[in-house]
């Protein structure tokens, strides 16, 4: 979501203030504080909806991932890739929070 935000940040700037004919920019993602992420799968705020759509399997030991959400999201995604690549034997649920309580 973040890189989104900033290209139509981008668009925005462009276009409104520097004139350039360029495509209207969207309006901000709102980004939750809490939820699960899974690269290949796409963002969750329930946990049953994320079992049914990933590869999860009853028979599979579960291995959860909690990382940071907040300002630095998009930096922290190449280290939950990483696990989800070494740890294939498991059902692994990544978790993002931004901090707050």
């Amino acid at each position: 979501m973040g890189k989104e935000n900033y290209y139509n940040l981008f668009l925005f700037l462009l276009r409104d203030y520097l004139k350039y004919e360029l495509p209207k920019a969207k309006e901000p993602v709102e980004f939750p504080d809490y939820g699960i992420f899974h690269p290949q799968y796409g963002y969750f705020t329930d946990l049953e909806e994320f079992i049914e759509t990933s590869d999860f399997e009853e028979m599979r030991s579960t291995l959860g991932i909690l990382f940071y959400g907040g300002m630095h999201f998009d930096q922290s995604v190449s280290t939950v890739k990483a696990f989800i690549s070494e740890l294939k034997e498991f059902n692994i649920i990544p978790v993002y929070a931004n901090g707050s309580p």
